[in-house]
């Protein structure tokens, strides 16, 4: 795609802008790089277990620990008895006790700590504990909550237009009601901390967490101290995606408060089984919607209830719900619209954060919505998504060169992006992901090809897209508002221009809607249209093997929608050997935040990437950091490592400019070098040389995210920096006699800006997506009559594995830098491709609708198991 090459465009010797490796790979695969377990632990370290209810709701009358405490090793008993600050959890809402007192609340609550000799001293120990509960009437489920009035919050409404007199006079309308189930975080590394007493009351905590900042003031909020005591250190996590933003800090509070009474360091490990049982998963939905649309399938009017299952505390489930109700649109505008979003309460685990964070399941209602709408017509669903899509971006100005709805002749269009491991301007591979060669789509469960086409994306031409110019809530309690926003689109008068579709129901105009150019590229990359006209060849010919083909595309928000926490700092010192380290707000799990934060420091400074060193995440470095969520944590961290960088560079640049009788400005630093007007110097030499002449050669960096602001009482105004955008073409065969199916083929054209490293942005777009099709399919959440979670293990409940990956999986990424100034021209990758998922939901759908050949709503909760594909099939609600 042609344009001026920004001003940092990435050179030869340039970090940024090319595939790196993961910073810790080489140690990971080596089992060398250690998580907390593997820490060495201080003499004299203890183990605690958690002593669970069995119970979802009861009195608890007595706690009798005598078996337990006479086992060898066992050393402590902890309850709520021996916390000396507050015996509420730190949370926003201040709902949630650290150990439970007087009632439980669900099954799995912790009511204490057992303390032993080993882990498994205490892990036995504490199941030796006996609790006397009085059983209380429990609630378990939605249905249940919304009978008994039963939240953790109030109830939120957002409304636009008069959505009663759309839908009243709509040329069409439906109705319907589904659910989509929660979701396991399944972290490799599961839930830890190793907490170490100190002198003069200081601690330091080692966890394995999302939010170092969190944890250290929980830890000092449960033990009556101030948080400058408590110093909290993450050199990387096994894994995170949400559990670990607020639910790591119930084990750092549980761990320092065993420390504090036994006074030896304490070390708490969740085994797998009690980890399901205590910490929260993504938040199950319901939907109730009425839709009015027209003939072409527009929607025209919209009422939407979505029913959260909270669990028993509020957590994080505010913010979660209010980002479900900004991506009940995705990437479509209502027009007349009501949403209300119900946050009930039940004696479950209290649900939490997860990958996108409420997105997701905004997302899924209205493409599910738009999938009915499309069977109803007898339309593509496609086409009925392109209608629903808010306006695109505007032309460039005349005479202002290629902006906005501008289109570079075909001749100088750049390809995709650069393939891992080319030099950078190289062309990417037509398969997308490298040079190996495209493969045929495999033929459904053992058949022959339908229709003879096997489908690859080698023919696909470059793309020539358009060039562009250039969260999280709080949790405080908000009354319910229903607030009038700007009136839908009106009737269009002869000669009068339409009205603009552009204003998301919560006021936040889109300004940089690329979905009108990517969704025909992916359309023509994944030869979609031949595809569907096979897959019709397909199920004509085939009774019992039927398959469905869809694209659904995605606009997620990028921004914590609380204010305060888009903010970062860090800190850059350069040594005198020239090498160089970093230290950031931000934490690792896995994602390549690090590795990032190390690119764009390099390139700062012009030395290798080599010479830069990020080190733990602690709060004694970089305090009252945000937690590494939201998919901000390169927007952020970069920024804020990027202005620290720049602030030595600068430094050095005067301190040569001086030297050689030059303007600053004149110095430039790359490749290792220093290179004024008349010198060129070695980066270490000038280092060495700044240093004599007592030049500062460190400096601390900040960052705050411009142009947003959000009102939390109403949800309006903009929440978010900017939108990351993405669609995904899914084909997938169903077994119509048993329910069964497989995941054919997956074409993936995916936004991520101007890629900051190529590799690890395909990875985290290849791994989001598989984490969202488990979501969708196999990973069922299931709790029987009593609220105890009977889908606890690896054995029950069944994440995604290499046998899942489709065969054909192509990922592409879209060549256009971000048009706001985000680090590098990048944009968000962590959270927006789990929502491309949605594209197997439907194309399962899709199949279904196909077997069944009755043109009506496919009406199917999710995750989409076996047992529910064949329901749906035969129609049982």
């Amino acid at each position: 795609m042609p344009h001026a090459a920004p001003a940092t465009a990435p050179t030869a010797e340039a970090a940024c802008g090319t595939p790196h490796p993961h910073e810790s790979a080489h140690a990971q695969v080596q089992g060398l790089a250690p998580y907390v377990d593997d820490l060495p632990e201080p003499r004299g370290t203890l183990h605690a277990a958690p002593i669970l209810s069995p119970v979802a709701h009861g009195r608890l009358l007595g706690i009798d620990a005598t078996a337990a405490l006479a086992l060898p090793g066992v050393r402590a008993l902890v309850t709520a008895a021996d916390i000396p600050g507050d015996p509420v959890l730190a949370t926003f809402v201040h709902d949630e006790p650290i150990f439970a007192t007087d009632v439980v609340q669900h099954v799995g609550q912790v009511v204490g700590l057992v303390v032993a000799d080993t882990v498994q001293a205490a892990r036995h120990a504490a199941r030796q504990v006996r609790l006397d509960i009085a059983p209380l009437p429990a609630i378990l489920t939605i249905e249940q909550a919304m009978a008994a009035e039963s939240f953790v919050l109030p109830t939120v409404t957002v409304a636009r237009g008069d959505a009663a007199g759309a839908l009243a006079a709509a040329s069409h309308r439906l109705q319907g009601r589904f659910a989509v189930g929660g979701q396991e975080h399944f972290y490799l590394e599961g839930q830890i901390a190793l907490a170490v007493p100190g002198e003069q009351q200081q601690w330091h905590i080692h966890s394995s967490t999302q939010h170092p900042g969190e944890v250290q003031h929980w830890v000092a909020h449960a033990l009556g101290i101030a948080s400058h005591r408590v110093t909290v250190e993450c050199r990387r996590m096994g894994g995170g995606f949400g559990g670990k933003e607020t639910q790591a800090g119930h084990m750092a509070v549980w761990a320092a408060l065993a420390a504090l009474k036994t006074k030896a360091p304490v070390k708490l490990r969740l085994d797998r089984d009690d980890d399901f049982m205590t910490t929260g998963k993504r938040h199950p939905f319901a939907f109730d919607y009425d839709v009015g649309f027209g003939d072409d399938g527009r929607m025209t009017g919209l009422t939407l209830d979505m029913m959260a299952n909270c669990g028993f505390s509020a957590d994080l489930s505010g913010p979660v719900c209010d980002r479900a109700v900004f991506h009940a649109d995705n990437a479509y505008y209502l027009g007349d619209v009501v949403i209300r979003s119900f946050r009930c309460k039940t004696n479950l685990q209290s649900h939490t954060a997860f990958r996108g964070f409420g997105g997701p399941q905004g997302v899924i209602a209205i493409e599910t919505i738009l999938g009915d709408i499309a069977r109803v017509l007898g339309q593509d669903a496609l086409d009925v998504r392109m209608a629903n899509l808010y306006d695109g971006r505007p032309p460039s100005p005349a005479g202002a060169g290629l902006g906005w709805g501008q289109t570079a002749p075909a001749s100088t269009a750049a390809p995709l992006t650069p393939a891992p491991g080319s030099s950078p301007g190289q062309a990417l591979s037509p398969e997308g992901r490298g040079s190996h060669p495209a493969t045929p789509l495999p033929p459904p469960l053992g058949e022959g090809r339908g229709g003879g086409r096997a489908v690859t994306a080698a023919a696909a031409a470059p793309l020539t897209p358009t060039l562009s110019p250039g969260g999280r809530g709080s949790q405080t309690p908000a009354t319910a508002t229903s607030l009038p926003l700007p009136p839908a689109e009106e009737g269009r008068g002869e000669g009068t221009a339409p009205t603009p579709r552009d204003t998301t129901h919560y006021q936040m105009r889109v300004e940089d809607n690329i979905l009108h150019e990517l969704l025909p590229e992916l359309e023509h990359l994944a030869q979609y249209r031949r595809r569907q006209e096979a897959v019709l060849a397909w199920n004509a010919q085939n009774a019992y093997l039927k398959r469905g083909i869809a694209i659904t595309p995605v606009k997620f928000g990028i921004s914590f929608t609380a204010t305060l926490f888009n903010q970062a700092g860090a800190l850059v010192h350069v040594y005198t050997d020239g090498s160089v380290q970093v230290n950031h707000g931000g934490t690792e799990m896995g994602q390549g935040l690090h590795t990032k934060v190390a690119q764009v420091v390099a390139d700062e400074l012009g030395v290798p990437l080599a010479r830069v060193l990020v080190t733990a995440s602690a709060t004694d470095k970089v305090p009252n950091a945000s937690a590494t969520a939201a998919s901000s944590g390169t927007d952020l961290n970069g920024k804020a490592a990027q202005a620290a960088a720049r602030t030595v560079r600068d430094n050095l640049a005067a301190f040569v400019s001086g030297l050689d009788g030059c303007g600053a400005g004149a110095v430039e630093f790359r490749a290792g070098q220093v290179i004024s007007p008349s010198v060129t110097r070695a980066f270490a030499e000038v280092v060495k040389a700044a240093y004599a002449n007592r030049i500062q050669l460190w400096s601390d960096g900040f960052y705050r995210t411009p142009r947003i602001h959000y009102d939390k009482a109403t949800l309006t105004g903009r929440p978010f920096f900017y939108f990351a955008y993405g669609a995904a073409c899914s084909e997938v065969a169903i077994d119509t006699l048993t329910g069964e199916y497989r995941v054919l083929a997956v074409d993936i054209l995916h936004d991520v800006g101007r890629s900051i490293n190529p590799a690890i942005d395909i990875g985290q777009i290849e791994g989001g997506f598989i984490q969202g099709m488990g979501w969708l399919t196999t990973e069922e959440l299931v709790w029987n009559e009593h609220g105890a979670l009977t889908t606890k293990a690896p054995s029950t409940y069944k994440i995604p594995t290499a046998a899942d990956l489709p065969a054909h999986f192509k990922v592409h990424l879209w060549p256009e830098p971000n048009a706001e100034d985000t680090i590098f021209r990048s944009k968000a990758v962590g959270e927006p491709p789990f929502m491309l998922a949605v594209s197997v939901w439907e194309a399962l759908r899709n199949a279904v609708a196909a077997a069944r050949a009755d043109g009506q709503p496919v009406r199917m909760d999710a995750p989409a198991t076996a047992e529910r594909v064949l329901r749906a099939l035969r129609s049982v609600a």
